[in-house]
């Protein structure tokens, strides 16, 4: 009977098989059964399917997670479904929407911020207002250039938005301060607009420039997550900057132009309060508060304190650079040797993962046991640890636990987020045992696919497998007593006991049989096959053969087995093979034709410099034979990539910068003083990441080379006005004088940047990217940045100035002496 045309149970057990028209019935069991359970896939306890679902490479995100999710609830409506419940674990989308989310406030907060500290300084709705129109017209740009050139919205890119918001009003800024001070002076609208836009059009030009030209570097390097996360800060940046410029010098001196109102007096910049008639009643408190507070304002001279304190400095220019030495060392000794490096920031998924191994000793009845008492211990303080679900994945040789915690925007009743990720590990690894008999436990923090996590890798590589286990093996032992490090592990399964059977190929050719014939009799002897699927109601079963358990216990069963020859006589299988007891690995991992263990540090602190150092001591002092040896895995790699990506980068924007300011301010001196403000940049940098004890990564190095390029706007503003004082008076009054006038736009374009870096800094990761380096690299730089620029950069302006002329006399000198007319 053919076997595609059997319909029924009764039917399969009246087929005939073999030469002799017996009926299957008679020499096999027919039965159903179910499939034989050797897992178990369940979620808080309940039985249950996990699904990854993965995008195409050119899908959008937040379009097919909402796809997905619409087929869920489309399934929902099928009575089959009616009692399913669906966990959604991950969702990008969601974490995408909140990042967009977060840093639309960050960047409404910060704006709000640049704005506020600017109407303190001028004290001018209007005039405020003025220069706030270049924020969303400049943005509007950038985001018109993201969009044509292919650029989405991301974490990168918005977080490089959100740096522009207090960088946009700079040159606007600048404009209007310069405008206004004509304006005091005497002249008409339009005339202070004309003189204020074109006396400082080459200072914000040549500040604008230096910005753009430190992101020239990334797009020549090609390796790193430096390049790859910087291309995405460049366009936005660079973009919207180029058009607040274009705004500062045409819109902006066009609106304050058209204002006609009189400047008020620089000291109080108010308006007088109307007479106390004319004032509703209730109002003359605030008229007395008004006018105190107006006096001490205007008592209260900041500039003029500034300016006694630079005289002062620059009568002891000695003692400004020693002082600005000693500054440096310090910072050169306390924060930049320990601040640390690191390669991305590790952000907190809410996971935590319990892994377990077992020996091949276990049947699936002793690893259920295990694998319930681990879920009990989750059980009980489910509400305690703040614990949402539990998802189990388990077999016979091992499995894992993974326990979704609340998040902490999620916390509601009595499940709350009291506990971080990394706390309600170690609770578990305290009441969990690491070694269980015949098995392991390790728990874990998830890690992102950013690589931001705690678990770094090492490879050790060999010729023999069974060698480099046991030098990988004592590696661990010693790794494990490092400081900073939780757990060490081989990332290898574990070694099985086998029986090989070896065919006698002489016995075996007698006896007519293929080794391959041996191979499939054993494997359906031990494993059974499938043969067909049955048709019945409309629905297809699978029809498996195979031995009955009591004919394949031991292995005394396999030597009854028989195995067909081509003669067609049936041969023992004892006869044609030899049984060989050996140790053998579950996979074979090779790297340039050599065995490869992994082995996988877990480490406690997001300094990974400290944990690299301290890996690459013991590395070096184990002893490998010849031919063996041990590599760093990606992420400790990563950390000198990034490293030597980062002084390139930044070594070449400090030379862009020095050439577009040399090309613009006709000087190669000149620049020369205005450099001095990037070190001074960096000492605030070190001590900001050392305070808030945050390690140096890529999203902080990106801040870094950004803040090179802003830092200079302060000291380009200033040294061009001295330049323009010194043509009338060469005096070092003329320098305090200068240095007096570009105070309070140097204060506030500053203040503006730094104060819109603040929501940066203060927020949580979003999208699996943290971005509060970036900002305390900003807040930290800019702040001191420009605490020192305003003494230091007139001081070594002064210097350069002097060496200049010094150079000039010197070789004047030495031009003269070859014209002396020579004696008769």
């Amino acid at each position: 009977r053919v076997l595609s045309d059997v319909t029924s149970l009764e039917a399969l057990r009246d087929t005939v098989v073999g030469p002799n028209g017996l009926q299957l019935k008679y020499v096999a069991t027919v039965s159903w059964a179910g499939p034989v359970v050797g897992f178990r896939n369940t979620i808080d306890g309940r039985k249950g399917v996990f699904v990854r679902i993965l995008k195409n490479s050119d899908a959008n995100t937040i379009e097919t997670c909402a796809a997905v999710k619409a087929e869920l609830e489309r399934l929902r409506i099928d009575p089959a479904a009616r009692d399913m419940d669906v966990f959604i674990f991950e969702d990008q989308s969601r974490d995408m929407l909140t990042a967009i989310d977060l840093l639309t406030t960050a960047g409404l907060n910060g704006g709000a911020l640049a704005l506020l500290i600017l109407y303190v300084f001028v004290r001018r709705l209007r005039a405020t207002l003025v220069v706030a129109v270049s924020v969303p017209i400049s943005t509007l740009v950038g985001l018109i250039a993201m969009y044509f050139t292919g650029m989405s919205l991301n974490a990168v890119t918005l977080a490089a938005m959100i740096i522009c918001l207090g960088m946009l009003v700079d040159n606007s800024i600048v404009v209007m301060e310069n405008v206004l001070r004509y304006r005091e002076l005497g002249y008409g609208p339009w005339e202070s607009a004309r003189l204020g836009a074109n006396e400082v059009s080459l200072a914000i030009t040549t500040a604008t420039l230096t910005t753009g030209v430190v992101f020239f570097p990334v797009f020549y390097i090609d390796t790193g997550e430096l390049s790859i996360y910087m291309r995405q800060f460049a366009l936005p940046v660079t973009v919207a900057l180029g058009a607040s410029l274009i705004v500062s010098l045409t819109l902006i001196p066009l609106v304050l132009g058209r204002l006609t109102a009189r400047t008020r007096e620089r000291a109080g910049l108010t308006k007088p309060m109307p007479d106390a008639a004319r004032l509703p009643a209730g109002a003359h408190v605030f008229r007395h508060v008004w006018e105190r507070a107006t006096g001490l304002l205007s008592r209260i001279s900041v500039v003029g304190a500034y300016q006694r304190g630079l005289h002062w400095l620059l009568h002891r220019r000695l003692v400004a650079v020693a002082g600005l030495a000693v500054l440096i060392a310090v910072t050169a000794w306390i924060p930049f040797q320990r601040v640390g490096a690191r390669t991305l920031p590790r952000v907190d998924v809410r996971m935590v993962q319990v892994n377990v191994s077992f020996d091949q000793t276990y049947d699936w009845s002793m690893a259920e046991t295990v694998f319930d008492a681990i879920e009990s211990v989750l059980d009980r303080q489910r509400i305690d640890l703040g614990i949402r679900n539990v998802h189990v994945s388990a077999g016979s040789s091992g499995g894992r636990i993974r326990a979704y915690l609340v998040e902490p925007e999620h916390s509601q009743g009595e499940r709350t987020a009291h506990y971080t990720t990394e706390d309600v590990r170690n609770i578990l690894e305290a009441q969990l045992p690491r070694l269980i008999p015949g098995g392991e436990v390790h728990i874990k923090l998830v890690e992102t696919d950013t690589g931001g996590g705690s678990t770094v890798t090492l490879q050790m590589r060999g010729e023999d497998a069974a060698l480099l286990k046991q030098y990988a093996t004592r590696f661990v032992q010693l790794a494990s007593d490092l400081p900073n490090v939780n757990d060490v592990m081989l990332d290898s399964e574990r070694e099985t006991d086998e029986i090989q059977l070896v065919v006698d190929e002489i016995m075996a050719a007698r006896a007519g049989v293929s080794p391959f014939t041996i191979a499939q009799t054993v494997d359906f002897a031990l494993r059974g096959t499938r043969l067909f699927y049955l048709k019945q109601d409309d629905k297809e079963v699978p029809v498996m053969a195979g031995f009955g358990e009591e004919d394949r216990r031991t292995v005394g069963d396999l030597d009854k087995v028989a195995v067909l020859s081509d003669s067609g006589d049936l041969v023992p299988l004892a006869g044609l093979v030899t049984r060989v007891k050996a140790d053998t690995p579950r996979t074979i991992r090779r790297v340039d034709g050599r065995n490869v263990i992994a082995i996988l540090v877990d480490v406690d602190t997001p300094n990974l410099s400290v944990v690299k150092t301290d890996l690459d001591e013991l590395i070096g002092a184990f002893h490998l034979p010849a031919g063996y040896d041990i590599v760093e895995g990606q992420r400790l790699a990563q950390l000198e990539v990034n490293a030597e990506n980062y002084t390139i980068a930044l070594i070449l924007a400090i030379i862009l910068i020095y050439v577009v300011m040399g090309a613009l301010f006709e000087s190669y001196l000149l620049p020369l003083s205005i450099l001095t403000s990037v070190p001074l940049a960096f000492v605030g940098v070190y001590w900001a990441m050392y305070l808030v004890d945050i390690p140096v990564d890529v999203i902080s190095m990106i801040g870094g080379i950004l803040m090179c390029g802003i830092v200079v706007n302060n000291g380009i503003v200033l040294v061009d006005h001295i330049n323009r004082q010194r043509k009338l008076d060469e005096s070092l009054a003329s320098v305090v004088s200068a240095c007096g006038d570009r105070f309070r736009p140097v204060m506030m374009t500053s203040l503006t940047t730094i104060l819109a870096c603040f929501p940066l800094a203060l927020g949580s990761h979003v999208a699996d990217v943290g971005l509060s380096s970036v900002g305390w690299t900003l807040i930290g730089g800019l702040t001191s940045g420009t605490a020192l620029t305003l003494f230091v950069v007139p001081v070594f302006y002064t210097i350069v100035e002097d060496v200049r002329k010094w150079l000039l006399r010197y070789f004047a000198s030495i031009a003269a002496l070859f014209h002396r007319p020579v004696a008769e």
